[in-house]
């Protein structure tokens, strides 16, 4: 399937796909209008197969194009040019590449470095998991909206607390905005940390 089938799959122009918003509305509209389980038509199961193919397509390019965007971004700040964030210059931006992320439990991972530093990195990589609607360097928390593949929209809270002066854990909560299941938590924890990892990798000299 190429891009332009899946727009028109999902009833959608190039223009209004270029805000992710668009694409996710119009995925849960057209669902909701072939889904087996509400529509009685015999091609329905495969009308929603293709509804669904057409959005994780649209789904992993987004997603790649926001990696790619937080990638630039850890670059950049780590060859000094730093930038804001909500408001806050600089504050939220890493610096340097010196942390590591290590998973602790299903909900918690810690990463070596400074405070700042290390907010600054999970910041990119909460850009890269989705779209970031609270981002606070004083109390260490950011909120995302996520879209996981089989599962509803998703709020994803991660707090940052500082443990020493060279590490802080970061613990992460995720929430349907829906009906049905969020992906487990333990899983949002493992891909938060290999993120970290691609970044500090694209980042590196």
């Amino acid at each position: 399937m190429q891009r332009e089938e899946a727009l028109r799959i999902l009833g959608l122009d190039a223009a209004h796909a270029k805000d992710f918003t668009n694409v996710r509305r119009a995925y849960h509209r057209r669902m909701r209008a072939v889904h087996p389980d509400l529509n009685p038509h015999p091609n329905a199961s495969e009308a929603t197969a293709m509804v669904s193919a057409a959005y994780d397509l649209l789904y992993r390019a987004n997603r790649a194009a926001r990696t790619a965007e937080a990638r630039r971004m850890q670059a950049n700040s780590s060859n000094g040019h730093n930038g804001s964030t909500n408001g806050t210059s600089g504050a939220g931006s890493p610096r340097r590449t010196g942390s590591r992320a290590r998973v602790l439990n299903d909900s918690t991972l810690t990463v070596m470095g400074e405070a700042d530093e290390v907010f600054g990195l999970v910041l990119a990589a909460a850009r890269a998991l989705g779209e970031v609607s609270h981002a606070a360097p004083g109390d260490g928390m950011i909120a995302v909206v996520a879209e996981f593949l089989h599962a509803p929209p998703c709020s994803v809270t991660l707090q940052v607390a500082r443990r020493g002066s060279d590490r802080s854990h970061v613990r992460c909560e995720v929430e349907a905005m829906s009906n049905g299941d969020p992906p487990p938590v333990a899983a949002v924890t493992r891909l938060l940390a290999r993120t970290i990892g691609e970044l500090q990798s694209a980042a590196a000299p």
